[in-house]
């Protein structure tokens, strides 16, 4: 049973995104964000592609466990070795206060 729920959480994490006017991308992320969908998570994203500068917008996406910091980790270097910046915004404070702990910055 746990198995399965994990599975139906992490199929239930999607993305909303669109060109802004100033010419940068933002995505819009909803649902869970955990062991199980960190990979759903990470397919997303389109780095090589994207503009200089994109915007996740996490008002939407619980993280819930480590796996989740280590996702959000890598996005971020994939963004900075294609020379592009991520900019994360509206985390909760909980989340501040996990990535912070984790050494992971979100600005």
């Amino acid at each position: 049973a746990a198995l399965n729920f994990a599975w139906q959480q992490a199929r239930e994490l999607y993305a909303d995104s669109h060109t802004e006017p100033d010419g940068s991308k933002m995505y819009h992320l909803h649902g869970t964000l955990f062991f199980a969908s960190t990979t759903p998570f990470l397919d997303q994203f389109d780095h090589v592609n994207d503009p200089q500068q994109v915007t996740l917008d996490c008002r939407h996406l619980i993280f819930v466990d480590y796996s989740a910091i280590a996702a959000l980790k890598t996005l971020r270097e994939r963004y900075q070795k294609a020379g592009k910046h991520l900019r994360v915004v509206h985390l909760s404070e909980r989340c501040k206060k996990l990535l912070k702990r984790a050494g992971v910055q979100h600005a």
